[in-house]
């Protein structure tokens, strides 16, 4: 057996996988809420006039907006870069951080080198928990899944992460540590080849870290884009804190957009009743209009194509 050195017990923290979050949200949005989502769609640039956003350009053509329409930038790392077209600077830069996910769905195992029968996931993987030894992160998720509601199980062995731009693609040194880790882990799961490229995938994901490390949402009015609202960061706790930023948003909109006085009375008082200050995490002094800097950012960029993959990163 190994000798357990010590333990931290959080009964009421929690952990899940955040691209199984963001698929069922964005079905819950078009099921629920009669969104239109478009993907592989770009934002090339932006028309405002007289303080206000008329209408978006993007890769497949133009958004026209009517008036009383609102623009919210939500888009994590890639924030400064679309309100950069706009001569808008957003102090955020992503931290790309790493994943091996292991399937652990029923039958996937297979056999070890020795012959032997596929291996029960629970003689090695818990159930339930979260391991952090040193910079390693190990969790095990689970759901049932969407399609055909069958149990859907993995392994996900996380460590930190490094500043490479915008480039999603995983390094090939980070990842053969991080599998080498995992093995050492879960030496069962290594035997099986289970932690192996053919069995196992490195992903990576861009943290948007602001340079304080808060949160910023809010209006852009400062900006001359008084109908803009932006919502990005903060880093590792983006995601885990996108409901409860998505609702303060929600709340900063609705003073302002609801179409009777008794709803924005109501939005208002939310507002005043909230547990924090919201200015905290507002964007004025920290979101800035900055039109030279943001050109001279453009000439000193290179896009160039990785299969798979759009990269952009600053010189």
């Amino acid at each position: 057996s190994q000798k357990v050195e010590g333990a931290l017990v959080q009964p009421k923290a929690a952990y899940a996988n955040c691209h199984w979050f963001g698929e069922g949200l964005a079905r819950a949005c078009e099921k629920r809420l009669g969104i239109e989502f478009k993907y592989n769609c770009c934002v090339t640039g932006w028309s405002v006039q007289d303080g206000r956003v008329k209408g978006l350009e993007t890769s497949s053509g133009s958004i026209s907006l009517q008036e009383g329409d609102t623009v919210v930038v939500a888009a994590g790392s890639w924030t400064p870069l679309i309100l950069r077209k706009a001569g808008v600077y957003v102090p955020i830069y992503p931290l790309k951080g790493y994943n091996v996910v292991v399937p652990l769905s029923e039958g996937c195992c297979g056999k070890d080198k020795g012959g032997q029968g596929a291996l029960e996931d629970g003689q090695e993987v818990p159930e339930k928990g979260f391991i952090k030894k040193e910079n390693l992160y190990v969790c095990r998720v689970n759901r049932k899944n969407p399609v055909d509601g069958k149990p859907q199980s993995e392994l996900r062995v996380s460590c930190g992460g490094e500043f490479d731009g915008w480039n999603t693609q995983p390094d090939p040194s980070i990842t053969a540590s991080l599998r080498r880790e995992g093995a050492r882990l879960f030496p069962r799961l290594a035997s099986r080849g289970l932690l192996e490229e053919g069995h196992s995938k490195v992903v990576c994901g861009l943290r948007p870290f602001s340079a304080d490390g808060i949160l910023i949402s809010g209006k852009l009015e400062d900006c001359g884009m008084e109908n803009v609202f932006v919502n990005a960061g903060p880093g590792s706790n983006g995601w885990k804190t996108a409901i409860g930023a998505g609702r303060l948003l929600a709340i900063l909109m609705a003073r302002e957009f609801l179409p009777t006085v008794a709803e924005r009375d109501a939005a208002e008082k939310q507002f005043l009743e909230l547990p924090f200050k919201p200015q905290v995490f507002g964007t004025q002094g920290r979101v800035l209009k900055a039109p030279r800097f943001c050109k001279v950012a453009d000439r000193m960029s290179r896009t160039w194509k990785v299969p798979g993959v759009h990269l952009e990163t600053a010189l």
